[in-house]
């Protein structure tokens, strides 16, 4: 089993790599013309790992910004959403074993 699910992470990773494009038009956004032609087209390719990294730093900035709100005097006494979000950083790497029997 442990096999089976490492070969499905290793696919699933594979297909992580994300292509972003940049387009450059005649006309800045937002403008008063309804279509400016594009000038040109740039991409760039981040890997799995540059994807997980980038990941990280914006969910830790978003955490702090919520440390911040949640531990100021007079802050808002409705800390649920802070821990959902708090509840989604994690997840296990592995499955959860299955629990052992006594008998």
């Amino acid at each position: 089993m442990n096999g089976a699910w490492a070969h499905r992470t290793t696919q699933h990773t594979q297909n992580l790599w994300i292509m972003n494009y940049y387009f450059t038009t005649e006309e800045a956004f937002p403008g008063v013309v309804r279509r400016s032609e594009i000038v040109s087209l740039t991409t760039s390719e981040l890997s799995p790992i540059d994807n997980a990294i980038i990941n990280v730093v914006e969910k830790n900035m978003e955490l702090e910004k919520m440390i911040e709100t949640f531990s100021a005097p007079g802050g808002t006494g409705n800390v649920s959403p802070f821990t959902m979000v708090l509840k989604g950083t994690h997840r296990p790497l592995a499955p959860t074993p299955a629990p052992m029997s006594d008998a």
